[in-house]
């Protein structure tokens, strides 16, 4: 893989912060969005408090959103067959707000394409660490260090469901850390300061299976699952990848080093469900992997692409390319050059 694209997101936008502390430095999020003038699109915000939408291919701002009190630590892009992937976007925050955008196409200025339709703030201890798109683009979970909150996007943010982390005492160790979607919807997965994965039976709310993964004295700090729903992989704080069988509910693996001894902050699974991805620190700079599913092998080092810690990383649609977003202040789009 080769960087396609490189660009700046704005000097402080993703300026470094302790991941313990002010969560995250930056999240990315990428949609390949053939159905608006705007091409492929990425997702971003970071320690400037400020949400950014940018053009892939240019790296043109397409629009700077203003109204979070704290840095950014989590962003979302919504898509579905009927809706551009860039029509509505989400964002969290230390101040413990999730708010969602939606594209107005009145006004004028840098965000004048898009207004805050809503403001969710009922997490009662921030930041907010993950946010979780449902499957059929209706609903969206925010985890923050009190539990997960399924709200209605369509109705304004409505709190529906959720649960704190008192069902599992008063322990910091029991804090949430971070989440993702299973591919069918029913499935909730939610990481833990102690490097627990909880699989939750979202109809039900309850909490059939807890599965020990990272050590204890290391948080989950990401979650993915992939594509066919069989398998899920984690980052730790320990700088390890975990790895699951879903079908099986057992750990199979463990990838040390893959954070290169600092915090493993993103992995993604691509659509094809044949690569995963990982993204964190290495020392002072970026740690980048890519490993074949079938066997964990890693098949790139993308290391030396980011000068500082990788704190994004998605995969843009299903050409293969990769979005990262680091504490160096820029954002990357790697692909294979034919």
């Amino acid at each position: 893989m080769a960087v396609l694209n490189s660009f700046p997101i704005s000097e402080v936008a993703v300026a470094a912060k302790s991941a313990g502390k002010r969560g995250k430095a930056a999240a990315a999020a990428a949609a390949d969005n053939a159905d608006t003038d705007d091409g492929a699109v990425v997702l971003s915000g970071g320690a400037d408090k400020n949400v950014y939408l940018s053009q892939l291919d240019s790296g043109r701002v397409l629009a700077k959103l203003a109204g979070h009190s704290k840095a950014i630590t989590a962003v979302s892009l919504h898509s579905t067959a009927s809706a551009p992937a860039s029509s509505a976007l989400f964002s969290a925050s230390a101040d413990g707000a999730v708010k969602m955008w939606r594209a107005d196409g009145t006004g004028s200025g840098d965000a004048g394409k898009y207004r805050e339709a809503w403001t969710y703030s009922g997490h009662e201890q921030p930041p907010v660490h993950s946010l979780c798109m449902h499957p059929s683009g209706k609903y969206i979970v925010s985890v923050g260090s009190d539990g997960w909150h399924f709200l209605d996007i369509h109705n304004d943010g409505t709190f529906l469901q959720g649960t704190r982390n008192s069902k599992f005492g008063s322990d910091p160790a029991s804090a949430y850390t971070c989440g993702a979607f299973h591919p069918d919807g029913l499935i909730l997965g939610t990481g833990s300061a102690a490097g627990t994965l909880r699989i939750w039976d979202v109809r039900t709310m309850e909490n059939p299976h807890s599965l020990p993964g990272h050590p204890s004295t290391a948080a989950m700090t990401s979650l993915a699952f992939s594509e066919n729903g069989y398998q899920a992989a984690s980052g730790g704080a320990d700088g390890s990848v975990r790895l699951w069988d879903l079908r099986k509910l057992t750990f199979t693996q463990s990838i040390e080093g893959a954070g290169a001894g600092s915090a493993v902050h993103s992995v993604a699974f691509d659509t094809s469900g044949v690569y995963l991805a990982a993204a964190g620190a290495a020392g002072a700079g970026g740690s980048v992997s890519v490993r074949v599913v079938k066997d964990w092998s890693e098949c790139v080092d993308l290391s030396s692409m980011h000068s500082k810690a990788v704190t994004g990383v998605a995969w843009k649609g299903s050409d293969g390319s990769l979005v990262t977003c680091s504490s160096d202040r820029s954002i990357k789009l790697l692909g294979v050059v034919n």
